[in-house]
């Protein structure tokens, strides 16, 4: 770590603080890890593949986030410079469905360290002669599921223009530094000592937690296991509509459905959420 490195630090955001507080406390495990796997029809040209990865990097700073701590011991981030690197590809056309899937869990479970190094993760794969992909996993405290989805679906786009020799360049990502500010204006402003009364005010006169099932140990423990389901098309184009016309992102409506929930299955009233928009 040298001079310059610390003069383009910034602060955390508050959610970034939030899940630095949450790696503090589980310290070692994967808990913070957002995984996700692009998958290829067909022959896979690895050389581009890796090509597209680092364009993508390239153009997109917050990818690049480093951790450390200022001289108080307080956590900061600051971009790396951008310089190629050679990521790893693993062949398991021998490998059965069951084992890639395997093969995948056990790659999102390795941690990624919060301080210092890169915060993203990626590994190519050979599944056969015409199959093939990349998992990509990074660090909550640079990503979430739905910008996850976006870095995904640019190295998907960029690989496909590099194939097809339709290639013009990659716009450079939006710079979380202005997120970081727009922050830092808002819990100076009189908005947020209103929004901050209102919030008090209203979980003050919230009730007991709502919680879907009794918990019957002591023991804390940050493994679990996800259960995905494929929503139809139509209710897919659905939700996307709604959220377009209403200009909300689908994890508000996700969240909403889940407070619809809690309450047909436990009467809970007064569900307090909110989104600051």
């Amino acid at each position: 770590m040298d001079a310059k490195d610390y003069g383009r630090c910034f602060q955390l955001s508050l959610s970034q603080l939030n899940i630095w507080n949450l790696e503090s406390t589980l310290k070692g495990t994967s808990v913070n890890n957002i995984s996700a796997t692009i998958q290829i029809e067909g022959r896979v040209d690895f050389i581009l593949l890796q090509k597209s990865i680092q364009l993508v990097l390239q153009a997109d700073d917050s990818l690049r986030t480093r951790i450390m701590l200022d001289g108080d011991g307080s956590p900061v981030q600051y971009h790396a410079v951008f310089s190629e690197e050679d990521f790893p590809v693993y062949d398991l056309s021998h490998t059965s469905e069951e084992g890639i899937e395997s093969w995948e869990a056990a790659m999102t479970r390795e941690t990624i360290p919060v301080m210092g190094g890169p915060l993203y993760r990626f590994v190519l794969f050979r599944a056969g002669e015409n199959a093939g992909g990349v998992l990509v996993k990074t660090h909550h405290i640079i990503s979430d599921g739905w910008s996850q989805v976006l870095v995904c679906n640019r190295i998907a786009q960029t690989y496909l223009e590099l194939l097809e020799g339709t290639f013009r360049g990659l716009e450079q990502s939006p710079d979380y530094k202005l997120h970081v500010r727009e922050e830092e204006d808002y819990l100076k402003s009189r908005a947020y000592d209103k929004d901050k009364k209102y919030w008090t005010r209203i979980l003050e006169e919230s009730g007991e937690p709502s919680v879907l099932k009794a918990v019957k140990s002591a023991a804390v423990s940050p493994v679990g296991r996800r259960i995905s389901f494929e929503l139809p098309q139509v209710l897919n184009h659905a939700i996307y509509g709604f959220c377009m016309r209403n200009r909300v992102a689908p994890f508000a409506v996700f969240y909403m459905a889940l407070a619809i929930y809690f309450k047909r299955i436990g009467g809970a009233t007064g569900l307090p959420s909110g989104f600051r928009s």
